[in-house]
């Protein structure tokens, strides 16, 4: 970080020639400010209520123009409160959020009327879009002015910070953005992050501005009590706040400027306290998203589970796509990284057939126009549910480009050749074979020979030439262990 943070222009903040009201429900005191915070500088007036009870009282005597939930709170959850909204003010979009990647939550969101599903940590371009369609629905048009005083610096600081808790899963960066933002918000001249020691975590200090600044800020020493201390000397002013997390005090945050630059006022200590709720987000956030991480493989097997109990026929089908997959992206030399991708994607690409009726995946005959049309909604379905896991994010890619085709024929999109993935190129491969060899209610599974023949007559048109031969090359008694693989064994991906 650098020396010698100026104080940021003076401008007013943001007229808005019109805005959009929302109401905000979470039981989080952290994720509702940051809410606020983010709405506020996209151009929205926000209520905000801590639990469903609270949000339904609201609503019966305000309207609103979007609902942003927690689907898991204290008392009613957030889809009680989606059916309630839905029969009070069915014109009303609802969004949910959640801190758990849960596959059952996010399709009965869907199924219930939710407009989408969002987890935390929350990107920034996702509750952009929604205001957008939000807008584009009204006829709204937002136009912002100006280039906003110093209020208006410190939200833009933590929107940054909220983008940079999405692509980094280290805390130190992340802190050190969230200390530079707040010394530019506060026209500062240096300060200190210092975290207590936790479980699985050591101390941690970040600073930057001006190092004697920075010197004397550490000899002032830490809080302990959790509360907000200010000092005041011949030569600097000083402000120390506490960082604190739902498990009490996670350490302080402190700022200092040289005496000329003047006491910090009130508001001024408010901004700083956002910007020490936000670093108590960033620890939290990050902490959930390694927890995340962790429990991937859970996630993934229980949207399998969850789409092979639906239908019978397809029971086995996306652990051999996945294992058919993986043998060939072996054979290929994909690298590992992209491997997994493969690996995941290929369990995951028939998740849109979730919200399909079952009427349609489960009809004993070939489907007429009308039904097929609804089928072919199932890639841009699966992507949908998967956008919102930041860390499945090239997965759902997959998900939705596995019925392109090599010559440009396919859906959703028309991609030809390498525009489509690579990865997208070998699950389908996998698929397509899997498939052919599978019974289903309108026919009996082809043998294996035929559909290597069928796979090789599809180089050129429907699949990648190289893919398609390198496939057709596969030893067939591996071909013929994946085929007799039992249905919902994951063991493999241990």
């Amino acid at each position: 970080m650098t020396k010698g943070y100026g104080s940021p222009a003076s401008a007013p903040l943001l007229p808005l020639e019109e805005s959009l009201r929302v109401l905000v429900v979470d039981d989080d005191p952290l994720v509702l400010r940051v809410l606020q915070d983010v709405l506020r500088v996209q151009g929205c007036e926000t209520s905000t209520a801590g639990n469903a009870d609270r949000a339904l009282a609201l609503l019966d005597n305000n309207s609103y123009d979007l609902i942003v939930s927690d689907i898991r709170m204290p008392g009613p959850s957030g889809l009680d409160l989606l059916r309630a909204v839905r029969s009070r003010q069915p014109e009303t979009p609802v969004v949910l959020i959640t801190g758990y990647a849960s596959v059952e939550t996010a399709v009965e969101a869907l199924r219930s009327g939710a407009v989408d599903y969002l987890t935390k940590p929350f990107r920034l371009q996702d509750i952009e879009k929604v205001l957008a369609r939000v807008r584009e629905a009204r006829g709204q048009t937002i136009a912002i002015h100006g280039d906003g005083g110093r209020h208006h610096t410190g939200v833009l600081g933590l929107i940054q910070i909220a983008e940079a808790t999405i692509s980094s899963r280290d805390v130190p960066p992340v802190l050190e953005l969230v200390l530079e933002c707040c010394l530019n918000a506060l026209g500062a001249d240096g300060g200190r992050i210092q975290l207590r020691e936790s479980e699985g975590r050591p101390p941690l200090s970040v600073h930057g501005g001006d190092p004697s600044l920075v010197e004397r800020l550490r000899e002032w020493g830490a809080t302990r009590d959790g509360g907000r201390k200010t000092r005041a000397t011949d030569e600097w002013y000083g402000l120390e706040l506490p960082i604190e997390g739902k498990r009490g005090l996670l350490g302080q945050l402190a700022v200092a400027r040289w005496v000329e630059r003047g006491v910090f006022l009130p508001d001024e200590q408010e901004l700083a306290q956002g910007f020490a709720r936000h670093a108590a987000l960033v620890i939290e956030n990050l902490a959930l998203h390694a927890s995340l991480q962790s429990n991937l493989l859970n996630t993934i097997r229980s949207f399998v589970y969850a789409l092979e109990a639906k239908d019978k026929y397809t029971q086995g089908h996306s652990t051999r796509v996945s294992l058919y997959a993986s043998e060939l992206a072996k054979v290929l030399g994909v690298p590992a990284n992209v491997a997994a991708v493969i690996r995941y994607a290929a369990l995951l690409h028939d998740l849109g057939k979730l919200v399909i009726y079952e009427s349609i995946l489960k009809k004993p005959a070939r489907l007429v126009r009308d039904e097929y049309t609804i089928m072919m909604q199932h890639p841009l379905i699966g992507e949908g549910i998967l956008q919102p896991l930041g860390f499945l994010a090239e997965e759902a890619r997959v998900v939705r480009h596995h019925h392109e085709r090599y010559d440009g024929k396919g859906f959703p999109d028309g991609l030809a050749g390498e525009a489509i993935s690579l990865p997208t190129r070998i699950v389908t491969v996998a698929d397509a074979f899997d498939a052919m060899t599978s019974d289903r209610p309108y026919r009996s599974a082809m043998p294996f020979e035929t559909a290597l023949r069928e796979i090789r007559k599809g180089a050129g048109s429907q699949f990648d030439p190289q893919i398609a031969e390198a496939f057709a090359n596969l030893e067939l008694h591996r071909l013929i262990e994946i085929s007799r693989i039992t249905p919902g064994s994951l063991d493999f991906l241990e």
